[in-house]
């Protein structure tokens, strides 16, 4: 059989296996969350706030970049 091979949409395998701080760097000003974030502090509400939106979401978003099976590698990291 003849298998070619198709390259993942997320393209996982070409990403640095540890990126250092500039790409994370980077990856957050390019990222257009802006509308995301309001979104999300109005849904919050006047609910507590003990942790910001934005930490919350970035922490969230830094995990498959960092590639952590869980969101306490992230943490730790």
């Amino acid at each position: 059989m003849n298998f070619e091979y198709t390259p993942s949409l997320f393209g996982w395998d070409r990403l640095d296996d540890s990126p250092d701080l500039q790409t994370v760097r980077r990856f957050f000003e390019a990222l257009p969350a802006e509308k995301l974030l309001s979104a999300l502090r109005q849904r919050r509400g006047r609910g507590r706030d003990d942790y910001p939106v934005k930490r919350l979401l970035f922490c969230a978003l830094l995990q498959p970049l960092l590639r952590h099976p869980t969101m306490e590698g992230t943490l730790a990291e």
